[in-house]
């Protein structure tokens, strides 16, 4: 959302940067490629978002009601 004016065509003291269709894109690939440079094992690394996770939650809060 920050780059979306950019794209559209902006005035920067007094200069006119014309339309760049797809910078936010190509700015987003950018930033992707750079993370998986930087940590090929990924954000979360060997941890994992699972299921079982949300039914421990579950369990527990149904515990604590009881």
């Amino acid at each position: 959302e920050i780059l979306a004016p950019i794209e559209e065509g902006i005035n920067i003291f007094g200069f006119y940067v014309p339309e760049m269709l797809g910078l936010t894109t190509v700015l987003l690939g950018a930033l992707l490629i750079a993370v998986l440079i930087k940590k090929p094992e990924g954000i979360m690394g060997e941890r994992e978002i699972s299921l079982e996770l949300f039914k421990r939650k579950i369990n527990y809060v149904s515990l604590i009601k009881n």
